[in-house]
């Protein structure tokens, strides 16, 4: 039997950086991952738009939304559209907690039930 080992924290990483534009240090992460984690799929996870109830659920992560694996051996530019392709379904600005002008809870959910940044929302902030 193969082991499969998957991390939100390393996709949640590579996200991180490309929107703080430091293409060196995503650089330095990639030959990290590359070389620590040879056997180890980065991903993300992104809610969807119609999925909003889950959100406020400890499972939303197995009960809704969408995971996406991130080929670490993709370029920063190539990587910058994915994130892009990715978000496109999803509009958080529809969201009650954005709509409501509340986007910081956007932050306390993902804290409180331990699910990735929902990174989108901190232009709102």
């Amino acid at each position: 039997m193969t082991r499969y080992d998957a991390y939100i924290l390393f996709g949640g990483l590579i996200d991180w950086i490309c929107i703080v534009k430091d293409e060196q240090l995503y650089k330095g992460l990639l030959g990290f991952l590359r070389e620590s984690f040879k056997n180890t799929t980065c991903q993300v996870w992104r809610i969807n738009e119609n999925e909003e109830d889950a959100l406020y659920n400890n499972n939303a992560v197995y009960l809704a939304g969408t995971g996406v694996a991130y080929d670490i051996k993709k370029s920063y530019e190539e990587h910058i559209s994915i994130i892009k392709k990715v978000n496109e379904n999803t509009n958080y600005d529809n969201f009650s907690f954005c709509i409501y002008g509340f986007s910081e809870l956007a932050i306390i959910i993902s804290e409180y039930f331990h699910y990735p940044l929902i990174i989108d929302t901190l232009e709102n902030l």
